[in-house]
Parts: C-alpha cells; structure tokens; sequence
C-alpha cells in the first residue's frame, strides 16, 4: 500500500545522505539512481511480486546543509511512479576528529493520490560515531499528517578497503540494521461468562518490526560510484500475525558527484 511505501522511505532515506556529507568539503550536486530487484517494505512483500527504481538529487551547501528531491517507481503499485519527496537537513561533527557526527532533517512526501491516514511528514535526528573502519549510527523520527507514528533505527557498518588505487577504489561495506516501530495492535477477546461476546481492543505498541543484514561492494572511479549489494531481512511479526517470512534481494545504485 501507499503507506507501507511512505513508512519504509522516511525510515531509511537519510542514510546514504550522512555518507555523502562525510566527503564534501564544498558546494556539490550528488545525482543518483537505483534498483531493486524486489520491492520491500519493513522487510515484507505484502503479497506483491514487483521491483522497484529510486532516483535522487542532493544539492550540499559546504559540508554542513542539504537538500534533496526524489522520487521512486514501483511496478506492481498503480499509479506506478505517484511520488515525490523533498527533504531539507544539517550535518556537523561534534569533535575535532570528525568520530561523532548527527544530522536533523525534515522530509515530506507528495502524492498523486491524496489521504487522509498517510503520513506525509517526517522529523529525524541522527547520531554516528566511527572509528577507523567501523560505523555506528541510532537515529529517531516521528511521522505526521495522517496517523502520526515514531521510530527508532540503529546500524552497525563495517568498511574494509579491497583496493585503493589513484584513480579508483573497491570497498565492501557490511552492515546490520535494526529497526523499531509504532504499530497498531489488535486483539479480539473471546469471553463466555454470559453467553459468546467477542470484544475487539486496539492498542499502539512500539516493537522490533524488521533486521536487515546487508553485504554491499562499492566500487569509486573519480566522480562516479557503483555499489551492487545483497541484502536479508528478517521481518517479526505482531502477536496475532501469522508469521511472515524471511527475504533476500539484489540491488544496484550509480551515483555521480559535481564539485562547484
């Protein structure tokens, strides 16, 4: 559903943006695109077989602010290609050796096909902290416009230097992701004191929704970058859900920077 698609894009958007902002020293534009093999949401297919393409342009003011528009296509969605989002943030490191570093952002979706319940809203904040080839990151965010909702993230990402020439390099890049959800929990209650009644009670829970264990190899030659990755996850399911299945995927991004 359109708001599956919502959820997943504000939870994980901003990760590839504190990546980029580490390696600029001025004003750049960063223009990149994307495919997955298979589309999924909170680890899930929702019983729809479908692939999907991302592209995004950030612009970086210095090292510091960014700006970016994107957009993405879903095949087995109708409209295929109905959104597009904006976001705007601020990246800085708190020490000196540029280990801790957080970001603050504020995106918002736009759809073809308006309602009510979707979230179109996100604020987020991020912490990181690396040393030398590991990276740690917790990040939070609330969702609002619809049925406001809050999250938590936390990633852990090893980076390991395959080759490192002059004019390229070859990195593979290991990361575990955990994500934490506001969700809606409903429960029937059977009782039989004074004949069949079935109570319905709905209740927020906040719980683990999804882990991803992803193994992408990054290859930079000057201003372009390649990174073809295969990623599991392994989604958990509420209490009164069936259980749902694990998942695999491929998936390739290419990405190109201009320096100002």
């Amino acid at each position: 559903s359109s708001e599956n698609v919502l959820d997943e894009l504000f939870a994980l958007d901003s990760l590839a943006v504190n990546e980029i902002l580490q390696g600029v020293k001025k004003d750049a534009l960063y223009l990149n695109i994307g495919f997955d093999e298979q589309a999924y949401f909170f680890g899930c297919d929702f019983g729809l077989e479908q692939y999907s393409l991302q592209s995004s342009l950030t612009y970086i003011k210095g090292n510091h602010l960014f700006f970016n528009l994107g957009s993405a296509y879903y095949s087995g969605l109708i409209p295929q290609w109905d959104l597009v989002s904006l976001s705007v943030g601020y990246f800085t490191s708190l020490d000196k050796k540029k280990r801790w570093n957080t970001s603050l952002l504020y995106g918002r979706i736009f759809f073809t096909d308006q309602a009510e319940q979707l979230n179109q809203n996100r604020l987020s904040a991020s912490l990181n902290y690396r040393y030398k080839s590991l990276k740690i990151r917790v990040a939070t965010g609330y969702l609002f416009g619809g049925n406001s909702s809050y999250y938590l993230s936390q990633s852990t990402t090893g980076e390991f230097v395959l080759v490192n020439e002059k004019k390229w390099s070859w990195r593979f890049s290991p990361a575990l992701r955990f994500l934490w959800s506001q969700q809606l929990f409903t429960e029937e209650i059977t009782s039989s004191r004074f004949g069949q009644f079935v109570t319905t009670i709905e209740q927020e829970v906040f719980d683990l929704i999804n882990v991803e264990l992803e193994f992408p190899f990054n290859i930079d030659v000057g201003p372009w970058d390649a990174t073809l990755s295969y990623q599991f996850n392994f989604p958990k399911s509420l209490p009164n859900e069936q259980a749902v299945e694990n998942t695999s995927f491929f998936s390739f991004r290419l990405g190109y920077m201009i320096d100002f």
